[in-house]
């Protein structure tokens, strides 16, 4: 480590994180990566008709069985993976560390 204390350890943190340096500047790639995977579990869920959340039913919550259990978790999953997506982006910004 270069220094003492709190500085040293928050300079070896700031080299280990994975950023995507491209025209946007650096932006965490987790960011991306969550937005992704949550947008793509509430397609799935959306196309399917059932909702796959923890604690359903065998089978998953069915759109027209159950709609409040299908349709709550669907568009919170659904709202995270564009909030991420567009923390990704840079348009919704992350207070300073």
């Amino acid at each position: 480590m270069v220094g003492h204390g709190r500085e040293a350890f928050a300079c070896e943190l700031g080299r280990d994180v994975i950023t995507w340096g491209g025209i946007q500047g650096s932006r965490p790639v987790p960011f991306l990566l969550l937005g992704i995977v949550a947008i793509g579990w509430a397609g799935f869920s959306l196309i399917s008709g059932k909702g796959y959340y923890k604690g359903c039913p065998p089978g998953g919550y069915d759109r027209a069985e159950h709609p409040f259990y299908f349709w709550v978790p669907t568009m919170i999953i659904l709202g995270i993976g564009v909030c991420m997506i567009l923390i990704f982006m840079g348009v919704i910004r992350l207070p300073s560390r």
